[in-house]
């Protein structure tokens, strides 16, 4: 018999929905803090939980003291912007924020094993569906490829109709100057609007490592942190813009930085010198990578090395310092 079953339990916590729209009188000046309808969407106090075989688990004084955290309570917060004036090319029709908080989990090596057998039991039921299911996911796979290859080819096939509604070049003019020239009226300026704007930061992700003893004092052993993953996306009608970089990754050791009584790192993404100390002044990314993409019909093209361009930029990363200061 069973006396007792586990459970992961995935808290979405508080939303909470606001709309702002906005009523502007004729003639005023839009910007940025008027042009858009927001909806912002809330979410708070959301967490992960691995029960026992208490009864009263969903009590915050029992998880506290039962140490039932998987993921501590983290907040997040979205924001919809949608332009009153689409016609406005200097902003994007739609602007979309997302701000995420760090999220910290704790795993103890109970907690470890709970999570692997949970993740295999649900990796096994969902191989048992697909294999059961009369579904042909083959042709699924499939579908969804042509699909995107439809879309790609539309995408396409409207870039060549308005090159097509491009005059024929004169022979005293350049390509590059005779395109710029006639993009440059207000009706291709319409045709070249801003579309969506998405900004998104997530603060972190922080796994500790820790030990807790029956008195409920806890250890830390390991703190791995990956912090400051930021991703913008600029998308207009001929080009866009992705830019993803990531602050930090830094490793912990917990037991070495409570023995000599300062910061030790296994993993740092610092300078360090010679003498083991890292370079706090150094303000860089672990990583930047950016991707433009230009069609030729952008007023953008003539200026650009190349359609597609990738640039990427590494910091600097350290392994095994032995001084935090």
């Amino acid at each position: 018999s069973v006396d007792e079953t586990r459970s992961i339990v995935v808290r979405l916590g508080d939303v909470a929905i606001r709309c702002d729209p906005k009523r502007v009188e004729a003639g005023t000046v839009l910007d940025a803090t008027n042009i858009y309808d927001n909806v912002a969407v809330s979410v708070s106090s959301a967490n992960v939980l691995l029960t026992n075989g208490e009864r009263e688990w969903m009590r915050r004084e029992v998880q506290e003291e039962q140490n039932l955290y998987i993921v501590d309570d983290f907040n997040l917060e979205a924001t919809i912007g949608l332009s009153i004036a689409p016609s406005e090319v200097g902003f994007a029709r739609t602007r979309v924020a997302v701000e995420s908080e760090m999220m910290c989990v704790r795993l103890t090596r109970e907690k470890y094993l709970a999570v692997m057998r949970f993740a295999r039991a649900f990796g096994r039921s969902v191989r048992e569906v697909v294999e059961s299911s009369e579904v042909d996911f083959a042709s699924l796979k499939s579908q969804a490829i042509q699909m995107a290859s439809n879309a790609m080819a539309v995408d396409k096939s409207v870039s060549e109709t308005v090159s097509e509604s491009v005059p024929e070049l004169n022979e005293t003019s350049t390509p590059s100057e005779e395109i710029t020239t006639k993009l440059n009226s207000p009706e291709d300026d319409l045709q070249h609007s801003h579309l969506l704007s998405v900004a998104v930061h997530i603060t972190g992700v922080s796994v500790l490592i820790e030990e807790v003893s029956t008195a409920n004092e806890h250890m830390a052993i390991v703190k791995t942190a990956i912090a400051g993953l930021a991703v913008s996306v600029e998308q207009r009608t001929f080009d866009s813009d992705v830019v993803v970089s990531l602050n930090r990754i830094e490793v912990k050791d917990c037991l070495q930085s409570l023995s000599k009584r300062e910061e030790r790192f296994l993993v740092v993404s610092k300078t360090v010198n010679e003498k083991g100390e890292i370079d706090r002044d150094t303000e860089q990314d672990l990583f930047k990578v950016t991707v433009a993409v230009v069609k030729p019909c952008s007023p953008d093209y003539a200026s650009a090395s190349s359609d597609v361009s990738v640039h990427v930029c590494f910091g600097a990363l350290s392994g095994g310092s032995e001084r935090g200061e």
